[in-house]
This record gives structure tokens, sequence and C-alpha cells, in this order.
């Protein structure tokens, strides 16, 4: 099926009766769209957001269905000299109020995951002054009506600057969240934060060429206490290469 208007999808998430969600950028408007297709009919039903957070453009890049019904989309959205990372929830024809990361530079959703509670869980990137971007892990309890950090990763073995942690991937499994993506700048990486205790964990995957300290686990509190790298070493990572 192909929609009339114009814009960018960036992610889709199929319905239990088989209909499609789909977000990403509305063309016209330059905000977040949320549409949802109907395979039985052929149709396409388009639902666009409004910037109501004191800035212009927003996009959604991950959407997720909640038990409620209701259904979520996290991604960015100006607020006037930097963009938040934003949860939306639409439900009954429309949004309710989005719920802001109200950082104080540049913050970004890219992936969006559920726990068996029906929490909401965002991973992107929270930016400093000096241009720096931290792995973030934000939290929505069920009921969607607020938005915070709940730990996020900060750069403490690679020198380049600005360094560049984000998460593109988010999936929950057995009370833990799995992160995948970058670690500064270039190097894949996977992270793991374990909902009983707080505890963001991340463990380079694939960093050929660099030492053995670069290989090692970190352990972050959701109060950002960074801790020192783990003094035991993991194994190699198999040599491998990602497109």
């Amino acid at each position: 099926a192909v929609f009339a208007g114009s814009g960018e999808a960036t992610a889709s998430v199929e319905a239990a009766d088989g209909t499609v969600w789909v977000t990403g950028r509305s063309g016209d408007t330059g905000n977040m769209g949320l549409w949802h297709y109907d395979p039985y009919t052929g149709t396409f039903a388009e639902n666009l957001w409004s910037n109501t957070l004191g800035g212009t453009g927003s996009i959604g890049f991950a959407v997720a269905l909640a038990p409620s019904g209701t259904v979520l989309v996290a991604g960015r959205a100006s607020v006037g000299a930097h963009p938040d990372a934003v949860l939306w929830a639409f439900s009954g024809g429309s949004f309710a109020s989005p719920l802001g990361s109200t950082g104080a530079y540049r913050d970004s959703a890219s992936a969006l995951a559920l726990d068996g509670a029906g929490n909401a869980w965002l991973t992107g990137s929270t930016q400093d002054g000096a241009g720096n971007r931290d792995l973030a892990v934000w939290q929505s309890p069920a009921g969607y009506s607020a938005l915070t950090l709940a730990a996020s990763y900060h750069d403490i073995a690679f020198t380049s600057t600005p360094y560049r942690n984000e998460g593109r991937g988010l999936v929950y499994s057995q009370g833990s969240l799995w992160a995948v993506g970058t670690l500064d700048n270039s190097l894949f990486a996977t992270w793991r934060y374990i909902l009983n205790t707080g505890n963001l964990s991340g463990t380079l995957a694939y960093a050929a060429g660099f030492s053995a300290l670069h290989n090692a686990a970190f352990y972050l509190s959701p109060t950002s206490s960074f801790q020192s790298p783990s003094t035991v070493v993991l194994a190699a990572p198999t040599a491998a290469s990602f497109a």
C-alpha cells in the first residue's frame, strides 16, 4: 500500500487484529506522524501531532502497543533551542500530552520497549554542554503520565571528543532491558539494564584493535554515580564486521 501524502516512515508494529501502526514524520507538517493501515480495506488513517512543546519539528523513531491498547511512540521533538526525547501516547483517536525528557541540551529517544507490567522504557542519548552524548534509559510507568531518566552510560574508557554513546535498539526479556547501539562514535556495543536493581552495565561486543581494558564491563547506578571499569576482563570478542 502507498500513502498519498508525503513524509518519512521510521518504524511500524502489527496489532493483534492484523492492522499496522506506522510512525515517522509528516512531510506536510514537519512533525511526528502516526498512521494506521488496515490491510483488509487498504486504507490509511493519518494522525498528525502539532508541536505543543514550544519548538518546531518532531519525529517518531519507535512505536509499540501497550496492553491497554494505547499506541506509544518514542522519538524527538524540538522544545526551542534544543530537542528533547519524547514519549507520545495515542488512544481513543487523540494524543495525550507528550512527555519530554527536559534535558539541558540535546536528548533523543531511538527505541522503545514494554516490560511485563506494561511500563514503557526508552533508550537513546542525552548530551552535555560539550557535545558529548551518553546512552540514556528513560522510564514511563504504565498509565504514561511521567517520563524520568532511569540510568545513563558515561564514556570513561575512550578519549575521543566529543564522544557518542547512543542506544539504537531495545528489548525486554526476563527482568532486564537489553540495548544495542554505538559506543565512542563508531563501535558496536550492548548494554543490560536490570530492572529490580537499577544497574546499567555495558559490555563492548566488538572492538578489534583495542586493549583488554576496553572489553571490560562497566556498572553505572541510576543516579549517575559512575564507577571505574571492572577489573574483570571478558573474553576477547570474535572478529566480525557490521554493515
